[in-house]
This record gives C-alpha cells, sequence and structure tokens, in this order.
C-alpha cells in the first residue's frame, strides 16, 4: 500500500506466513495496522487530511478501509476527503452502502461527522468570467456571444469548456490580433463549423486527430499504459515500432503533464479514453497484444511485477494466441492473482485467478 515505507522499515517479505493464515485474519489485521499507522502521523501532523480521488474505481477493500479509518474514534484529528462521479455510482454501488453507512453513523452519534457537497457544471454567468479571464476582456457584453456558444456546446463542464477553446485557437476561429492588440472570433463561424458534442471524449477525439501522426501515435500507445506512466516503459513500446519517443510534446498539447521526472499522467481520464478511442476497432486487440508482449519480454522480473495487472490485462485481450502463450499469460495472471490477493483487492484476485 506504502511501497516507500521499505526505506524505513525495511523489507516485511515473508514475515507473514500468507498461506497459513484465513484471508478474514489477514484482512482484520491490515486493517488494524493501518489505522495505527494513521494514528502515529497524526500524533505529529494535526490536521491530518487524506484525499482519495476517484472512488467510483476504488475496490471494495480500500473502501472499507477508508470507512474504518474516518470512524476510528481513537483519531479525531483525522478528516478524509474523498472524490467520486456520481453518474457513475448507483445505488448498488459499495461507495453508495458506504456513504449511507456514514451519514447514519453521522446522524445517530458523534463518531464520525459526514459533508456531502455535490460539485456540478458552472452555470453561463460563470462561463462568461472563465472566457473573459481567459481573452483578457473586462466587459462581460463583449464576451456574451461567445460565451452563449460555449456554454451550448459544452453545458458549463469546465474541463470540457477549456478544451473547446483551446479547440477554437488551434484551428483558427478565435486569434489574437497583433494590430487591434485583442482576441477576435466570428460567432457565425464558430456555429457553423462547431458541431454540438454531448460527452468531452468526442471533443478531444476531434484534438487528437488533428495531432501530427506521430504525436497521435505515442497518445494511442500511451492510452494502454494506465492513467500513470514511466517514460521509460512508453520509450520502450514506441521505441520497438518506431526510432523515437518523447512525451513532453503530448505535455505542450495539454493531454499529459509531468507526474515526476520521469513520468507522466493524463490530466484526465477523458482524454485517457480518447486517446484510446481513436485507435482502430480492427487493430485494438492485436496493439494490446503487441504491447503486452513487449513489456513482458523486455522488463525485468521487478518491473513487470510494477506493471503486473496492466501486462496481464493486455495480454488476456490478445486474439489467436498460441498455447504456448496462453500458458505465459496463465502463469503471469496466476502471480498478478497472489500480488493482488496480499493487496486485499480480493475481487481483482478472484478476476486474475480465473484467468490463471
Amino acid at each position: 500500500i506504502v511501497p516507500d515505507l521499505e526505506e524505513v522499515v525495511g523489507s516485511q517479505e515473508g514475515s507473514i506466513g500468507h498461506s497459513e493464515k484465513r484471508l478474514g485474519v489477514l484482512n482484520q489485521q491490515l486493517n488494524y495496522a493501518f489505522r495505527v499507522f494513521i494514528r502515529i502521523l497524526c500524533v505529529h501532523f494535526q490536521p491530518f487530511v487524506m484525499l482519495l480521488d476517484d472512488l467510483q474505481w476504488a475496490d471494495v477493500a480500500s473502501l472499507e478501509l477508508m470507512e474504518l479509518l474516518v470512524t476510528d474514534i481513537e483519531n479525531p484529528a483525522f478528516m478524509a476527503i474523498g472524490c467520486y462521479r456520481s453518474n457513475e455510482v448507483g445505488d448498488s454501488h459499495i461507495m453508495s452502502k458506504i456513504r449511507r453507512d456514514l451519514r447514519d453513523k453521522s446522524e445517530r452519534s458523534d463518531v464520525v461527522t459526514v459533508t456531502e457537497m455535490e460539485i456540478g457544471n458552472i452555470d453561463k454567468d460563470a462561463v462568461n468570467q472563465v472566457v473573459m479571464a481567459l481573452l483578457a476582456i473586462d466587459d462581460p457584453k463583449l464576451t456574451q456571444g461567445l460565451t452563449d456558444i460555449c456554454y451550448q456546446r459544452t453545458q458549463g463542464n469546465v474541463f470540457f469548456l477549456l478544451a473547446f477553446v483551446s479547440l477554437l485557437e488551434s484551428e483558427g476561429m478565435l486569434s489574437y490580433n497583433l494590430g487591434m492588440f485583442k482576441w477576435v472570433w466570428d460567432e457565425n463561424k464558430i456555429k457553423e463549423e462547431t458541431a454540438s458534442t454531448d460527452n468531452v471524449v468526442a471533443l478531444m477525439t476531434k484534438k487528437v486527430n488533428q495531432l501530427e501522426a506521430d504525436l497521435s501515435e505515442i497518445l494511442q500507445l500511451a492510452s494502454f499504459l494506465g492513467s500513470m506512466f514511466d517514460t521509460k516503459i512508453l520509450r520502450l513500446v514506441y521505441g520497438k515500432l518506431h526510432h523515437h519517443c518523447d512525451g513532453d510534446d503530448a505535455v505542450e498539447e495539454t493531454f499529459l503533464e509531468k507526474a515526476g521526472p520521469s513520468s507522466f499522467r493524463w490530466v484526465h481520464d477523458k482524454v485517457q479514453e480518447a486517446a484510446l478511442s481513436t485507435v482502430s476497432k480492427s487493430k485494438l486487440k492485436t496493439l494490446q497484444y503487441h504491447i503486452g508482449t513487449i513489456l513482458f519480454r523486455s522488463l525485468a522480473e521487478k518491473e513487470r511485477d510494477s506493471l503486473i495487472f496492466v501486462i496481464v490485462n493486455l495480454l488476456d485481450s490478445g486474439a489467436g494466441l498460441s498455447e504456448a502463450t496462453n500458458i505465459d499469460i496463465a502463469k503471469l495472471a496466476a502471480k498478478a492473482a497472489k500480488i493482488a490477493k496480499e493487496l486485499s483487492a480480493f475481487n481483482s484476485a478472484a478476476k486474475y485467478a480465473t484467468i490463471g
């Protein structure tokens, strides 16, 4: 859960006999240890605030652990902020159940205090404020026409709005006039040349398709590597197919952002989804298998283990595999299942055990 902690406490490999204990006992031990760990941190940092994003994708074990942390009566200095997409969390989702449980505990006692905030799209006036700020214009009347178009196309989705304005600029429908020292645009032209879209993927897909071929392919390959990836991995995959790879160009185009000295992450999961959607359906499975094979054969065991879930998912998506290759995938999937079990991600463990 906290890999860097090994530098402080040393390797704990083999200290717990997993095969000799029931999964329920192991899960209780993990929960207790993590609760004590957070209590210790809270002694030195008060208040201690933990921000958890994209909870709609969290596994059951992680969400149950979060519930234990926020209801720990011996740790009043702990505060958790959880963010999730309500449109992806139905009543049957584990996140909904935990939210209801926490709300009930909050109403019945003072063990936990729950505050819920719904962050939706911004209204037209706020969109106008954003457009004014982007174009350095003080008079809201001057941007109202452009704002009306932006709001109609984006419905006030902030990320969508910024992407839409960027698209207008890149296509020459919004430009800076050096002679007049101001931004200029033709509202009628924008209305005619921009189709109304109901999701950010369609807009970002269009933007990806307008890139140079090399950069577009880099983004396509990167979309298979997860939400965050190392530069070395991207160069390895791209280098096997071509000769040069530079993710910095994708950063300049606002598709990726630096996550560290040698790593990138997508600025938004919808951008990753858009890049993946530009891959031809006829080539998708072949490319997934090809990338998975490159990673499986080229990486050292330790590096491969850090990407084991990505590699197994890619190889499992391949079609027309030989029996020998299937055996390799089965062995790797079995190892992925074991790692997932050790992480208390039991649903994922079951998935990979089925593949193996």
